[in-house]
Order: structure tokens, then sequence, then C-alpha cells
């Protein structure tokens, strides 16, 4: 949306990255994601393919309106969709139930010093609550992923609560006549293993 109303709309916007800091990847009311759901692009759409959608950017509750519109494909690239907060588990199964007692946010267990710590604790129960309150409101979504984990995943999460949902493994595509193994004494050698 262009003009006054349009900039006042999305001004919040261009604050998320930094309310980030402060609600981890709990989903931010972003309007321009509801301004997609009732766009000419959508309404034009044969289907919506949907990649990564954390990282504060889309707002999760517009998907519903949209798939009143046109089907959904969603391609995984991560485990994101399925949990409360995070893209990886880290061998965490708490996905599976509910999240919350997060590993990633007590200090002692985290894997990684660059995950975003929210002041007031664990969000990932309500992350997760929301996910599948949203997809249970998605019809017909259609879920890929490029590995038969992710696939499988996908498969035993809180995604397959959208009605009619189905799953797929579809592998990236590589040019196999660049990307071929080879010997693994050549690999060391171009790469200085030795």
């Amino acid at each position: 949306a262009a003009g006054p109303i349009g900039d006042v709309l999305l001004a919040p916007e261009r604050l998320a990255p930094k309310l980030t800091r402060f609600t981890g990847e709990a989903a931010l009311p972003l309007a321009s994601s509801h301004l997609l759901a009732r766009s000419q692009a959508i309404a034009d759409a044969d289907v919506v393919h949907l990649h990564n959608l954390h990282g504060n950017w889309f707002d999760l509750r517009a998907l519903p309106a949209i798939a009143r519109h046109q089907p959904i494909v969603w391609t995984l690239h991560d485990m994101w969709p399925a949990t409360g907060h995070c893209a990886y588990s880290y061998g965490c199964e708490r996905w599976r139930t509910g999240c919350g007692h997060c590993p990633l946010f007590e200090p002692e267990r985290r894997p990684l010093d660059d995950i975003p710590q929210p002041p007031w604790g664990d969000n990932s129960a309500a992350g997760w609550r929301l996910k599948r309150r949203l997809y249970a409101r998605l019809q017909g979504l259609a879920v890929t992923a490029p590995s038969r984990w992710l696939t499988d995943l996908a498969r035993q999460s809180m995604l397959a609560s959208a009605p009619g949902a189905s799953f797929r493994q579809i592998p990236y595509g590589l040019d196999t006549d660049v990307f071929a193994p080879a010997a693994r004494a050549d690999a060391r050698a171009a790469l200085g293993l030795e």
C-alpha cells in the first residue's frame, strides 16, 4: 500500500528486526502480510508457493486468508514450520507435543551463541500453539521438502493438522554434470586436505 495510510500501516514493520531481539521468533503483527492476502497478485496466481517464512518479515496469521483464495504449496528448508521457535531442534523432541521449556533458551544447553534470547523468557510453546491453530485452517496445504528426513518430520508434525494436507519429497535440482561424486583422494587433494 502506498501513500500516507500505507506508510502508517507499514511503519511498525521497519522496527521488526529490532523487536526480534525482544520477541524471539514470535509472530509480529505485520500489516503488509495481510495486505498481500488481498492483493491482485494473489488473486491472479494459480498457486502460492511458500519457502522460508521466519525472520519476522511475514505474519503467519495471513496464511488462512491467502489459502481461501489460492492453493498453497510450502517447500520446507528447515524445521521452523514444525516447531515453536527453532529452525533445527538439535535432537529436542518437544516440537511433537507443543514445545515449551526450549533448550535453546537455556544458556548452558544452547548449541549456538547467536540465538536471540527474549528477555521475558521462552515463547516457544505460544509459537507452537499459534502455528497449530493456523495450520488447522489451511485446507489442502501441499508440503514439499528436499529430503526424506524433512518430509517424514513434516508428516509427524502439526503441519499434518491442515485438512487434506499432502506431503511429498522433491529433491533440489542439481546439474549432475557439475555436481557429481568424485574419487575421495582427488577431492582431498583439490581441497588441500592431504
